[in-house]
């Protein structure tokens, strides 16, 4: 009787501790590779589960909405909170088990500038293209960022400084290619990508290529120069090579790899968080692509050769892909066991939304070649006789410091869902899309008093149809406030201008206009604006 009443005082520390046993059972078992997919097949069956089960039982739309939101979320945060403790502990081992050696430094060295020196000599002209058409627009189509309220106000940006970057900026891709006083370099060309990139974004569009110069902010304080450089070969001559600790050469490779982590992360969070499962499992995948397509080019130019949108089984399975790879992406990359399968899947997914979506972010996918390692390849192998030297060439406390501020400010911004320049979350897509836009139609009359519609193209040719779709996007807002901006307005009518001298007039009509392909020619026209040319 005794043992049975000191059992039941204890009952409450009992369950505490078989509660703990389980719980750190349960954590050590999604450590492990086969463990952290368990949990990822167990979290969509779930989700599935979970999902139609409110769906059967609620008949009011709102509330369905309300219900399977909050059991989005609360699953969501159950999910991370798991993740988040089972993968902690494994940085340590994430860091010491990563070993990689001045080859693989070197090799990306060269890997990522000279994407950027094909480029140029493909085209030389590209980066000018993107930037100059902006700086003849009105200041009244700029869009202030995020904590870059100062910039214009103090950098000066014209057509001249312009030009004079640009040809810094291009030597700076070879003389880093090359490794040629390898530190500036990459210093010049990341100062000088930033200055270019940064005037297009005031714009009303910020186009998501930051890792374009976080990547190469790493690199230019990392020994990415030990090998296959001018400054190797140089210091070889004078007898003073130099080889630094596996550590240093890893280093730059694991702050890398976490921000591409982290740029797919907050994505898949906020795709949850803010409309829940219903951004997968209902028809907005479809709607996604659906006005991704419209948006390319002229509304009608685009649409993939495979029409998954007539597979609602599959679109809404790519929805759910697509969410728990951009949550677990870190964890994968953490996992020795599942790196490669991260591996796989960032590029099946990249490739998936080229094919489905025209979107590739091709310097993102083209970085994927740090994972490789070249040191294995046998003509590329470091000489045996290697030993680790010093070097004030190398600054240990530099490249980390630099890698805390770029995922510091990535965290804030992700979870601020904030997009400005140098630092951002990515582009989220979350919103739920309808059927039905509004955007902007060209109308033109000839001197003979013929009417005609005129092409977007060459606005979409100009400014990137992001950008100018944004800038389109400004202009209907406006029109809702009957604050037209005249300026702009003029500006995109003169476009047309210059490549017809015959018009007379333009008008500017607000469609609203569906995005699904079949039913593309239903509109209505409401004139918003008239421009006469003498």
């Amino acid at each position: 009787m005794d043992s049975i009443l000191i059992l039941y005082k204890n009952s409450n520390k009992i369950l505490l501790i078989w509660y703990m046993i389980l719980v750190t059972s349960f954590i050590k078992h999604i450590q492990t590779g086969k463990g952290l997919l368990f949990l990822l097949v167990v979290m969509i069956i779930v989700w599935l589960c979970g999902y139609n089960l409110i769906d059967a039982i609620t008949t009011d739309s709102w509330t369905r909405y309300l219900r399977q939101l909050f059991f989005s979320r609360f699953t969501l945060i159950i999910f991370l909170t798991c993740l988040f403790f089972a993968y902690t502990p494994l940085i340590k081992s994430f860091i010491s088990d990563t070993k990689k050696t001045a080859t693989d430094l070197s090799v990306f060295r060269i890997l990522f500038f000279g994407f950027f020196a094909i480029g140029f000599i493909f085209n030389p002209t590209t980066i000018s293209d993107q930037v100059l058409p902006f700086l003849n627009l009105p200041d009244s189509a700029q869009v202030p960022l995020p904590f870059m309220g100062w910039y214009l106000k103090i950098i000066p940006i014209n057509e001249t400084i312009v030009s004079i970057v640009s040809v810094v900026f291009y030597i700076t891709i070879f003389t880093s290619l090359f490794g040629v006083k390898t530190r500036w370099s990459i210093v010049l060309f990341t100062l000088t990508l930033f200055y270019l990139f940064a005037i297009p974004n005031f714009y009303g569009k910020v186009n998501h290529n930051h890792h374009l110069i976080w990547f190469p902010a790493i690199l230019a304080f990392s020994p990415c120069a030990d090998r296959f450089s001018i400054d190797a070969y140089f210091r070889k001559r004078a007898n003073n090579s130099i080889v630094h600790s596996t550590r240093s050469y890893s280093l730059p490779f694991l702050l890398i790899w976490t921000l591409i982590g982290l740029i797919y992360f907050f994505p898949g969070f906020w795709k949850m968080w803010t409309n829940g499962l219903d951004w997968s499992l209902t028809d907005n995948v479809r709607n996604q692509m659906y006005y991704k397509w419209f948006a390319l080019g002229d509304k009608s130019s685009w649409i993939p050769i495979f029409r998954i949108d007539h597979y609602p089984f599959l679109y809404k399975a790519i929805g759910i892909f697509t969410i728990i790879f951009e949550l677990s992406f870190i964890p994968l990359l953490l996992n020795k066991t599942t790196r490669k399968l991260a591996i796989v899947f960032g590029i099946g997914f990249h490739i998936g939304t080229l094919i489905f979506m025209n979107i590739f972010f091709v310097v993102l996918v083209w970085s994927y070649l740090s994972f490789v390692n070249w040191n294995t390849i046998s003509f590329l192998r470091e000489p045996d006789n290697s030993t680790d030297y010093n070097s004030s060439n190398f600054n240990f406390s530099a490249v980390k410091w630099i890698g805390i501020i770029l995922i510091s400010t990535s965290i804030f911004f992700g979870f601020s869902k904030l997009y400005s320049w140098p630092f951002t979350a990515y582009p989220t897509f979350d919103a739920i899309v309808k059927e039905d836009t509004y955007h902007l139609v060209y109308v033109a009359t000839a001197a003979n008093g013929k009417e005609y519609k005129l092409s977007n193209s060459p606005l979409h040719t100009k400014y990137t149809s992001p950008r100018y779709w944004s800038m389109e996007f400004t202009i209907i807002q406006s029109t809702y406030k009957n604050e037209l901006d005249s300026t702009l307005l003029d500006h995109l009518t003169s476009v047309f201008m210059k490549k017809s001298k015959e018009i007379t007039e333009i008008d500017i009509y607000l469609e609203k206009q569906s995005i699904v392909p079949e039913k593309r020619n239903r509109s209505t026209l409401e004139l918003i604006y008239s421009k006469t040319f003498n």
